[in-house]
C-alpha cells in the first residue's frame, strides 16, 4: 500500500486532532480509593498497581522502626506469637517497635530487644513497653512538681508559698544544696562549702526544712518572722543565726547548731536541749550555754534541757587574785560588770525559763577568781529542778547542789 503525500498530510492533522499532552490529563477524582489503579514503569514496561498494594510495598521498602500491625496487615486480635510470624522479613530489625490489637481487643506496644535478628522469633527477646496512661506517676503541683535539669527531667519536692487567701497554710521550703567557693573572712583563703544565704531563707510565715549541713561563713543570717526551722539531719555551721519570733522543730536530738554558730532575735521554743550543739571541752562549753539561753525569750516559756555531762575549765590571766569571799557568793548579780569579766562565765536566763538538769555540769576554775554559770537576777518565774549536779568552787570552798 503506498501514501500520497496528500494522504500523509491528512493522517498527521488527523492524529494532531486527536492527540493529548501529559499536562492535559483529565484531573483525578479526589479522594482516592484503595482500589484505584496507577501506572508505573517496572522492568522497561508499564504496569497498572492498585494503590494500596503500592503503599503497602512502599512502606515495607521504607522499613518503619514502628509498624501497626493491626491496621497495615488487617490483623485484629492477635497473639505476640502471631503479630510476630505475619513480620516479613524485610521489616525485622533489632529495635523494632510493634503495635496490635490483642485477643481481648485492647492494643499492646512491644519492642524486640534481642541482640540479633536471628533471635526475632523468639518471644522471649520482645518487652512489653506499653505504659497505661492511668498508671503513669504524674506529680500534684502540690507536694511534688517536675523540673527541667539540663537535658533531664526530674521530680522533687514542691516548695509552697505562704497565701492565707488561698488557705494555704504556713509556707514550706526545702533548703537545696549550694556548693560554692568562697573566701573564708578570717584566713582569706579559698574553700568550697555549702553556702547558706540570706536569699534562701528569705520568705516569712515559712516552714525550712534542713536536710544538708551548711556553713555561714562568718554571715548574719536573719530568719524571717513567723518561720520554723525543720532540722531533718541538717545543721549551721560558723556565722550568726538571728531568729524573728522563730520556732525549731527537730525529730531526733541530734547537733543542729556546730562550733562557730552564734545564736541571736526572738525565739519560741518550748524544749531547748545541749545535744543540739556540739560540744568540745574548755571553749566550746561556754559557747553552748550561752546559746543554750540565747534561744530563750521572756515573753515565751522554755524548758531547757541539760542532758549531757558539760565539763570547762577557764585557765585566767595574770589579774590578781579578786577575794570576792562571802558577801558576793549569795548575790551573784555582782558579778555581773566589767570590774570581773575575766573572772567569770555567765548566761544571762531569760525569764519564764525552766532549767532541767540530768547530768553533771561540772566548773573547774583556778584559785584566781570566782565563776557563776547562771546569772539569773531580776527575772520571773526562773527554775531549776532534775537529778543532776551543779558543782563549782566558791573562794575555796567546793560545794555540791543537788536539784530534786
Amino acid at each position: 500500500m503506498f501514501f500520497t503525500r496528500e494522504d500523509i498530510l491528512k493522517i498527521q492533522s488527523e492524529l494532531a486532532r486527536l492527540g493529548v499532552k501529559d499536562s492535559q490529563f483529565k484531573d483525578a477524582h479526589t479522594p482516592l480509593d484503595n482500589n484505584d489503579l496507577m501506572v508505573l514503569s517496572q522492568g522497561g514496561r508499564n504496569v497498572k498497581i492498585r494503590i494500596q498494594d503500592f503503599l503497602e510495598q512502599l512502606h515495607l521498602l521504607s522499613s518503619d522502626d514502628f509498624i501497626n500491625i493491626t491496621t497495615k496487615f488487617d490483623a485484629p486480635h492477635l497473639t505476640l506469637e502471631e503479630a510476630i510470624q505475619i513480620l516479613p522479613s524485610k521489616v525485622r530489625k533489632v529495635g523494632l517497635t510493634i503495635t496490635f490489637q490483642n485477643i481481648s481487643g485492647d492494643w499492646e506496644i512491644w519492642q524486640f530487644t534481642g541482640k540479633s535478628i536471628y533471635q526475632f522469633n523468639e518471644v522471649s527477646a520482645w518487652d512489653n513497653c506499653k505504659v497505661s496512661v492511668n498508671s503513669i506517676a504524674v506529680p500534684d503541683e502540690e507536694d511534688l512538681t517536675m523540673e527541667t535539669i539540663g537535658t533531664r527531667t526530674v521530680s522533687k519536692f514542691k516548695d509552697k508559698q505562704y497565701e492565707p487567701e488561698s488557705f494555704s497554710g504556713m509556707g514550706r521550703v526545702y533548703l537545696r544544696k549550694n556548693v560554692t567557693k568562697v573566701q573564708d573572712p578570717d584566713t582569706k583563703q579559698t574553700k568550697t562549702v555549702n553556702l547558706l544565704t540570706q536569699k534562701m531563707l528569705g520568705k516569712e510565715n515559712t516552714v525550712y526544712i534542713i536536710q544538708y549541713d551548711y556553713d555561714l561563713n562568718g554571715q548574719t543570717i536573719t530568719v524571717p518572722s513567723g518561720c520554723v526551722l525543720d532540722f531533718q539531719g541538717g545543721s549551721f555551721n560558723n556565722g550568726t543565726i538571728k531568729g524573728t519570733t522563730t520556732k525549731v522543730k527537730c525529730s531526733d536530738n541530734y547537733e543542729l547548731f556546730k562550733v562557730g554558730i552564734t545564736i541571736q532575735g526572738s525565739w519560741e521554743i518550748p524544749d531547748i536541749y545541749d545535744t543540739w550543739f556540739e560540744y568540745t571541752p574548755n571553749s566550746a562549753a561556754n559557747e553552748l550555754i550561752t546559746n543554750m539561753f540565747n534561744l530563750t525569750d521572756d515573753s515565751f516559756f522554755s524548758n531547757v534541757h541539760f542532758d549531757r555531762i558539760i565539763e570547762y575549765k577557764l585557765e585566767l590571766r595574770a589579774t590578781g587574785r579578786v577575794d570576792l569571799g562571802t558577801v558576793v557568793r549569795p548575790n551573784y548579780f555582782k558579778l555581773y560588770g566589767e570590774t570581773y569579766d575575766d573572772h567569770k562565765i555567765i548566761t544571762n536566763i531569760s525569764s519564764n525559763t525552766n532549767i532541767i538538769v540530768n547530768s553533771t555540769i561540772k566548773l573547774n576554775p583556778t584559785n584566781r577568781g570566782y565563776y557563776v554559770m547562771f546569772f539569773i537576777h531580776e527575772k520571773d518565774n526562773v527554775t531549776i529542778q532534775g537529778n543532776g549536779i551543779i558543782s563549782g568552787d566558791a573562794h575555796e570552798h567546793i560545794y555540791d547542789t543537788m536539784f530534786n
